[in-house]
């Protein structure tokens, strides 16, 4: 190979090396940005989150937790739950939130209430509400809502 031959192969190889490194590391943090973080259900511990939930919820990020996902408020509003997860550094992943918060007036405030912890994902255990033990059930229940 000739030497002009190879140092323009050598430069286009280190631009494309550069290249794909610059977009790799912008896709990487988007991806990071959007993905759900792993979580704990507040739940598994829910002895400690009634007794103390923010200091429950510190010691979920202090070992290595980014986030929770709540089957209750142990007594709190949106507003302190929210507080909590902030100063523990935690992000709301979702909650479990029974079929009847998303029916009627309950809605609006079942939506309010995700937006200040943060999350965009209801939960809805199928277990508790027989109507969403079968497909038809929960067809009837969607178009309830």
């Amino acid at each position: 190979m000739e030497r002009r031959l190879f140092l323009k192969t050598a430069a286009v190889s280190a631009l494309g090396v550069v290249s794909f490194s610059s977009v790799s590391s912008v896709a990487l943090a988007a991806a990071k940005k959007k993905r759900i973080p792993i979580s704990v259900q507040v739940y598994s511990v829910r002895k400690a989150a009634e007794k103390d939930l923010a200091g429950t919820l510190k010691k979920i990020a202090e070992i290595g937790y980014e986030g929770i996902e709540f089957a209750g408020y142990y007594g709190k509003n949106a507003q302190e739950v929210r507080k909590f997860l902030d100063d523990a550094g935690l992000k709301c992943s979702g909650t479990h939130t029974g079929i009847g918060a998303l029916r009627g007036d309950n809605f609006e405030k079942t939506i309010e209430l995700h937006k200040t912890l943060g999350t965009r994902f209801i939960i809805v255990p199928g277990g508790i509400d027989k109507e969403l033990h079968s497909v038809e059930g929960n067809k009837k229940n969607c178009r309830r809502i």
